[in-house]
């Protein structure tokens, strides 16, 4: 998923950040854990059970991402934070996203996304922090998005949403 995300955003184009030591993304060798050392805009913990570090945050704003954000991301099923803010994405937010259940904060603002967005918002139960602004989505804001009971902020400005927002 994390060689999808690369290939898909031009990761051969980054630009990399000074990260408190964290490494580069390197797919030469496929025993390379990217938790282990840490790689740049990755969040991990690691579980004493099963002996597995698991992705929870991947936070790659100012990265220059240039592509479409790929159907995999959701095989991250423990990401908790997904920050892709502040880059060139372009194409729609992808329907297999909404599967990531654990996920507290999404930040896409500040691209070229386009399309709606999907009914299937509902699924997002811990989603907090919703920030899609400065975008081009279009279409109304979907119902499913009001009856998310942790979101705490919703910014949407700069798109091409049309309708009245809920007054729940």
């Amino acid at each position: 998923s994390l060689y999808d995300l690369y290939n898909s955003t031009d990761g051969w184009n980054w630009i990399w950040q000074d990260y408190y030591g964290a490494l580069e993304w390197n797919f030469s060798n496929d025993s390379v854990n990217p938790c282990s050392p840490i790689w740049q805009g990755l969040d991990c913990t690691y579980n004493n059970i099963t002996n597995e570090y698991s992705i929870i945050g991947i936070s790659l704003s100012f990265y220059n991402l240039v592509g479409t954000i790929p159907d995999s991301l959701n095989e991250f099923t423990n990401l908790g934070t997904l920050d892709l803010s502040e880059n060139t994405l372009h194409g729609t937010i992808p329907e297999s996203m909404y599967n990531l259940s654990y996920l507290t904060t999404l930040k896409l603002n500040n691209n070229m996304l386009n399309g709606t967005l999907s009914e299937s918002f509902y699924l997002l139960r811990s989603l907090e922090l919703i920030d899609i602004d400065q975008n081009e989505l279009a279409g109304s804001l979907p119902e499913s998005m009001y009856s998310i009971p942790t979101i705490q902020k919703i910014a949407l400005s700069f798109n091409n949403f049309k309708g009245s927002i809920s007054s729940s």
